[in-house]
């Protein structure tokens, strides 16, 4: 008996990539399961031809040769991620994984559009609104803004804009604005 799975486009989050070492080859492969949209730009493309990665969308300053079969050259007027973003968006996609070297200034703007996890500097980033509730081990690490936090249960604060875990269990942040609050944690 198999199973079979429908897949619709643009249900699987894309994968943004943008630096190519922001996250390791194991995980990597764990976001490109389900063949997902691939989007990069022209300092990463060689990087994941040469993995063997079927590039879906290419973001170039200038026009290119086509580079495989099926691969969608966009013109990159302003912020590679920005303009990817945008572009998801436009496309109708409703996730995206992102892999960077840096943290785009007004990208919290886009999590009310598009489902955003980064992946920076060995950690996982998520953009959340009013409450996060997550069950973590002892010991664990979270990143976040803490002048952006009204309350917290199962964390003390450790230093500047990193908590850590008390116990085992549900820890809870409630927010003290509406906007979107970008919240890491250790990969």
């Amino acid at each position: 008996m198999s199973s079979h799975h429908v897949i619709r486009e643009n249900q699987e989050p894309a994968v943004l990539v943008q630096d190519f070492s922001a996250l390791d080859l194991e995980s990597f492969g764990q976001l490109l399961e389900w063949s997902p949209t691939v989007v990069t730009n022209e300092d990463s493309v060689d990087i994941l031809l040469a993995e063997g990665i079927k590039v879906d969308i290419l973001f170039a300053d200038h026009v290119l040769p086509p580079l495989q079969e099926h691969t969608k050259v966009v013109p990159q007027e302003g912020d590679f991620l920005e303009v990817a973003l945008r572009y998801l968006i436009d496309h109708n996609h409703k996730a995206v994984n992102i892999l960077s070297s840096y943290i785009p200034t007004n990208i919290g703007l886009l999590a009310k559009d598009i489902n955003i996890v980064l992946f920076f500097q060995s950690k996982r980033f998520v953009f959340v609104r009013h409450t996060y509730e997550k069950w973590k081990p002892k010991g664990e690490f979270v990143y976040i803004d803490e002048s952006l936090v009204k309350s917290f249960q199962g964390l003390a604060h450790n230093s500047k804009g990193t908590f850590v875990t008390t116990n085992d269990g549900f820890i809870q942040l409630e927010f003290n604005t509406e906007e979107f609050v970008l919240i890491g944690e250790d990969i």
